[in-house]
């Protein structure tokens, strides 16, 4: 099986990396191009897909991803994700936070109802 991630593909198609694409176009238009790219690979069979985790608040790319494959939902802490990202200069979501486990929970609180009812559900950290 090939593992294909999502963010990965975009930059190399843009030939920019997601920092540039999130200044110029906006967070809109990086996800826009990552239903696109979803919408693409999901339709390979026999790769792994990685996807950010904003992907799936689009609800074109969780129906693209339920359908055509197994979704699996790796859940962490909230310190774990912290301790994750704290030197993260390259995500934009991220780096918009003000870099605390605090501020890095919330971004993790939305979409976790939506994440646990789009596939398996694991929690390998806890």
């Amino acid at each position: 099986m090939d593992f294909v991630d999502t963010d990965a593909e975009i930059e190399e198609r843009a030939g920019a990396d997601i920092g540039w694409i999130f200044d110029v176009e906006g967070e809109a238009g990086f996800r826009k191009r990552e239903e696109r790219i979803i919408n693409e690979l999901t339709q390979r069979q026999g790769i792994v897909l990685s996807t950010g985790g904003g992907a799936i608040l689009s609800k074109e790319s969780r129906n693209h991803l339920s359908a055509r494959g197994i979704v699996v939902y790796l859940e962490t802490t909230v310190e774990k994700q912290y301790q994750r990202t704290q030197r993260d200069k390259k995500t934009p979501v991220i780096a918009r936070c003000r870099r605390s486990a605090s501020s890095v929970g919330r971004l993790g609180k939305n979409p976790q109802p939506t994440l646990r009812r789009s596939g398996r559900h694991y929690s390998p950290d806890r």
